[in-house]
């Protein structure tokens, strides 16, 4: 390790005058910055260590060199008046290098007349230069001094475009052209009868022309007329029909262009009857016309009214041991009664004799679609109240049995004449019975009284209709 006495990093003159000025520094002396340059000479330098001196100029000692025994290294050359080695060394810049301490500079080409690089660097220290950034290769100003490297420059034949080169020689090294290219001029090679280039068709026009026998390049270019279509006889190959035009062709022989033309539609063939187009349902009008036979083109198109009803008869029906079958009333929105078996169709549920609810299916048809599906029950006959006897609190009702197709009794007892509140019903569930003694009543109380008969089938009960209310006072 040389330690630094001085290091700067501006432009510093340092002048030594007296070898004491030298002497007193009893380290090494190490200048550490390229811009640090000794302006005057030393008048004598005495090493007490071994010493690494930088600096970019000439180092000139005047008169001793005074190593006494120790090694002095310098970045460049040194003069000296005498040197008093005494088993020292003096060691200048090639043992360091031209790079020591990063004095190589790229060197500018044309200030230094650089020819025969293509970048350079420059020692700050001792001026040399080299084409290295690391000072090792040293640039040649005569490269070729000792003959030149050849270089073959490829020769290129002409074409009908573009010229060619006679091949050449150049020194790689230092560029010189030893045999120049010659060019050599471009030409076509031209034919003496015309080519065809494109042939005439049916509607497009041919082309010919003067060909390059080398390249293909043309000149003289010239229009071949079209030939025009040579025609095949018309042919229907589209009959016409009342909704479209037919179609007529004929094709040509030699490009098989194909020409064509409309061919006028048919009239319509109306029918004479009327073809129902939608049928009216219970939601919407419906809509019939006249159809062509050969199309689907109509004419004189009407509506056809929607169904605003259909009705039964009646309802419910009194069981009297005879078959039930109550008329169907079928209008459209304009009240018109629609026509059974015309119109619509009816199934009757079978039986219809006994108590119970019997379907009725209507089925529209024809002018009119859809489905409706009614009911009517029969209900049992009903009876009446015989007698009503009084005792205390308490009656006593008697009513006239009734047996076909009843299952049981209901009474119905209030102290509301219109039997609008207070209303008592007891059931009594044997068609056999015919009295039923009513307890836990008012004293000195009238009471109203009726009757009817019920029919359970599959577990629902028909009543018949109330008998005539009768009253009673209780005791």
């Amino acid at each position: 390790m040389h330690k630094t006495i001085f290091s700067g990093e501006k432009t510093q003159k340092i002048s030594f005058k007296e070898p004491s000025q030298v002497n007193r520094f009893s380290d090494n002396l190490e200048l550490q910055n390229t811009d640090i340059n000794f302006a005057t000479p030393l008048y004598s330098l005495t090493l007490n260590q071994d010493t690494v001196l930088i600096h970019t100029d000439l180092l000139k000692i005047n008169e001793f060199l005074n190593l006494n025994g120790h090694k002095l290294a310098t970045t460049g050359k040194t003069e000296c008046g005498n040197v008093a080695e005494n088993g020292g060394t003096l060691e200048e810049n090639p043992k360091f290098g031209h790079n020591y301490y990063n004095q190589l500079k790229p060197a500018d080409l044309k200030d230094h007349d650089i020819k025969y690089a293509d970048e350079a660097w420059v020692c700050t220290s001792c001026g040399k230069i080299f084409t290295d950034a690391e000072g090792i290769v040293e640039y040649d100003p005569d490269p070729c001094k000792d003959g030149h490297t050849i270089v073959i420059d490829q020769g290129k034949a002409a074409t009908c475009t573009t010229d060619g080169l006679t091949e050449g020689k150049h020194c790689s090294v230092c560029k010189t052209v030893l045999v120049p290219q010659e060019v050599i001029p471009a030409s076509h090679n031209w034919e003496e009868d015309f080519t065809i280039d494109k042939e005439p068709s049916c509607t497009t026009e041919g082309r010919k022309s003067i060909h390059c026998k080398k390249c293909g390049e043309t000149k003289d270019e010239q229009v071949i007329p079209a030939t025009g279509h040579d025609f095949t006889e018309w042919e229907t190959i589209e009959e016409t029909s009342c909704t479209k035009e037919g179609i007529t062709q004929r094709r040509c022989k030699i490009c098989g262009f194909t020409e064509t033309k409309k061919l006028d539609k048919k009239a319509h063939e109306w029918g004479t009857e009327y073809t129902v187009d939608q049928p009216a349902t219970f939601a919407a009008d419906g809509s019939k016309s006249i159809h062509c036979k050969n199309c689907e083109t109509i004419s004189e198109a009407i509506a056809i009214p929607r169904i605003n009803s259909v009705k039964i008869s009646a309802t419910a029906y009194t069981y009297s041991g005879g078959v039930k079958t109550p008329p169907v009333t079928v209008k459209d929105a304009n009240g018109n009664a629609l026509h059974n078996k015309t119109d619509y169709i009816v199934q009757y549920a079978s039986g219809r004799k006994n108590v119970g609810t019997y379907k009725v299916i209507v089925t529209l048809k024809d002018n009119y679609s859809g489905k409706k599906t009614l009911s009517f029950t029969i209900n049992p006959k009903g009876t009446a109240i015989s007698s009503l006897s009084k005792s205390k609190k308490a009656f006593t009702a008697k009513w006239k049995k009734q047996s076909a197709q009843t299952s049981g009794y209901q009474l119905l007892y209030s102290t509301n004449s219109k039997f609008k509140s207070r209303n008592k019903y007891v059931t009594v569930s044997s068609y056999k019975t015919t009295s039923k003694t009513i307890k836990k009543l008012a004293a000195k109380k009238k009471y109203y009284v009726k009757i009817r008969t019920y029919k359970s089938v599959s577990g629902k009960k028909y009543y018949s209709g109330w008998s005539a209310a009768k009253t009673v006072v209780t005791k």
